[in-house]
Order: structure tokens, then sequence, then C-alpha cells
């Protein structure tokens, strides 16, 4: 019996204990807020690059590339078989040299010319050479002067093979190097992509036209009449064949 009372009595006081706990909640020092420090020094806090700026070195200016000019600017055209590219150059660049570089697929385009805008005081213009088994149009130019206008750099014409006949043609114009006397420029892309399709008559087209037969209006009235006549002249012997009988 007294064991019994014992244990009960146990019982009751771990149940008043549970009650009180769970009525004054003592709150725990993971749960309690970090206070700011008063009086000391503010922790730095680290800067984040803008989003398109990249990476800054130390001692380097800082190139935002997302807000740079579109100084060079591309159109690819077509006329029948001729295939045009123009490369012009904005207002206010400031350029002094730099270099470009037109990718073309060969088996659709075969180049005719290839001239240069005359902006500088020295142009290059190579279309005879090939990167990465690519035939590649090449095209640098330098000058003393910083320019201020707008203007054509270069002129490309080609013109386009039975292959490209409505098939999809890419032009890449890449800017190698832009400068302005020792600073380099900072474009917006560097890789300029046109694309279009030519449709035009090939060659085995006009032959299968001009070999075809030729009806109605195309008849020879000339040779009608000949006809005619000799038919005549065939009936007027026979009468007289048959009255000499």
């Amino acid at each position: 019996m007294q064991n019994h009372k014992l244990f009960r009595r146990c019982f009751i006081m771990l149940l008043v204990v549970a009650a009180c706990t769970s009525i004054y909640d003592v709150p725990s020092l993971a749960s309690a807020p970090v206070q700011p420090p008063t009086g000391g020094t503010k922790m730095p806090v680290p800067s984040t690059p803008a989003p398109g700026t990249g990476r800054q070195e130390p001692g380097t200016p800082e190139t935002n590339v997302a807000t740079a000019p579109e100084l060079v600017v591309t159109k690819l055209a077509s006329q029948e078989r001729t295939v045009t590219l123009t490369v012009d150059i904005k207002e206010h660049s400031q350029a002094t040299s730099g270099k470009i570089k037109i990718h073309y697929p060969a088996q659709m385009l075969r180049v005719l010319s290839a001239q240069g805008g005359r902006l500088w005081d020295v142009e290059d213009v190579n279309p005879n050479l090939t990167e990465s088994g690519q035939n590649v149009i090449s095209y640098a130019w330098a000058d003393t002067e910083m320019l201020a206008s707008s203007g054509n750099l270069l002129t490309v014409v080609w013109e386009a093979q039975d292959a490209a006949n409505g098939q999809e043609v890419i032009v890449e114009t890449e800017i190698a190097e832009l400068y302005a006397q020792e600073q380099p420029l900072a474009v917006r892309t560097d890789v300029m992509i046109d694309r279009l399709r030519p449709y035009f008559r090939t060659s085995s087209q006009y032959q299968s036209q001009s070999s075809a037969v030729r009806t109605g209006d195309d008849a020879n009235p000339a040779g009608y009449v000949l006809l005619c006549l000799g038919s005549m002249l065939v009936m007027v012997n026979l009468v007289r064949q048959r009255h000499s009988l």
C-alpha cells in the first residue's frame, strides 16, 4: 500500500511540473533576437557587380558591355542571284583602326567584289582567306584621326549558286579589333548574323523552258501559205491529167 501511495504522489508531481512548464514559456538562447552593436564599427557589406559587367579586376576600369553602343551595323539583301552585304559604322565612334571578318558559305556564294568605303588613310581587303575550313573576307583599316561621322566600311557582292536557291544563307560579320588610338572600344556584340533566302531561276530551268514545244501563236504563217500553194498545184496537175485522158 505504501509503495502504491508513493508512486501516485510522484505521478501527480510530474503532472504539475509539466503543466507549469507549458504555462510559463521560458525563451531559449537560440530564439533570442540578436541586437545590433551600439557604439561600435559597422561591418563592411561586400559589393555585388552589376549584371552583365563581369568580374572587375583590381586596378582596371569597369566596362559595362550591356550599355555599350552599337558602332558597326550590317545589312544583307538579294536580287535574283546577286547577294550584297553592306557594313557601316555609326557616327561619333571615335575609331581610328580596326579589323572585321566576313564568314560566308562558299558552296552557296561566290565572291564577285569586296570594296572598302575609303574612310581611312590605309585600307586592306583580302577576299581569299580560309579559317577552320571556312571562307573568310578580311577588312582592316588604320588612320591617325578619330572618326566622328558615319560611313560605309565595306561592301561585299556575291553571286548565289544553284545550291542557295530557296535555302537559308547565313553571313556572319565578326568585329575582330576596334580601337580609338590605343584604347580598345567596347561594342554590344562582336558577331552580327544576317540571314536571307534568295529565289531565282536556275540554269536547268532556263534550258527546260527553251526546249519546250511551242504551239498556238508561235506557228509560222509563211509555212502554212507555202503548204497551201503546193497543195493547189498538185490538184491542178491531177485535173489536167484526167482531161488529157
